[in-house]
Order: C-alpha cells, then structure tokens, then sequence
C-alpha cells in the first residue's frame, strides 16, 4: 500500500513540473511574440502602408457633358445615374471623367482651365481666369 502511495505522489510531482514548465514555455512564447509584434510595428512606417497618392496637373479644355441613367435589375430594379465630363488637353487627348451630381453641375462646356487627378481620379479643376 505504501509503495503504491509513493508511486503516486511521484507519478503527481512529475506531472505538476512538466505541467510548470509547459506554462513557462507558454509565456516565454507569448513575451517573444509580442516583442516580434513591436518590432514590426515599429519597422512599419505609414509610408508603405498609405503611399502618395500620383498626383498630375494638365491643362483641358471640357469639351461635352453627358448624364446616363441606368437600370439593374429585374425584380427590384435599381436605377442609378451616372455624370460623365470630358475633357481635350492641348495635346487633343481626349479624357473621360466619371464624377459625382454636385461635381457635373459645376462644369459647362468650353470651360478651360487646370485639370489635377489624383491616382487617376479627378481632383479638382481650376479655372482660367478668363472663364
């Protein structure tokens, strides 16, 4: 009987330390993961996760304006509309622009002026003075 209550008291003790030393392996690798994360982030810069937008600036002149309205759907259709303004530079390279209600009503045809696109999108368009 006795030999079967130190078998179990050192069956115990075993069992205890591996399970000690399991936990500290855990929390050695939790402390290593967590000082890689730092590390990373601090390598990080915003830079390479938000890039410059490619900004180009050219002089256009608007040569039409165009509004379409489209249809999608057959059960519950959805009706959407979309305001197109083009534009000729001097090289009379013509540019196709999809932009937004409030945007289109602000252009006229024969308006000129300086056309920025960020990333290939318009920016913004400044008028010459003499519009």
């Amino acid at each position: 009987m006795t030999d079967e209550i130190i078998v179990t008291i050192v069956g115990g003790i075993v069992v205890a330390t591996l399970m000690v030393i399991g936990v500290i392996y855990a929390i050695k690798g939790l402390k290593q993961s967590k000082k890689q994360r730092e590390a990373m982030s601090e390598s990080d810069d915003d830079s390479s996760l938000f890039p410059e937008p490619e900004t180009v600036t050219i002089h256009a002149k608007v040569t039409d304006l165009q509004c379409e309205v489209k249809v999608y759907g057959t059960k519950a259709p959805e009706v959407k509309k979309e305001f197109r303004v083009y534009f000729e530079n001097d090289s009379k390279e013509q540019l196709e622009m999809i932009v937004s209600e409030d945007m289109y009503v602000c252009f006229e045809k024969g308006q000129t002026g300086t056309l920025t696109l960020s990333d290939g999108n318009l920016y913004g368009f400044e008028l010459d003075e003499n519009n």
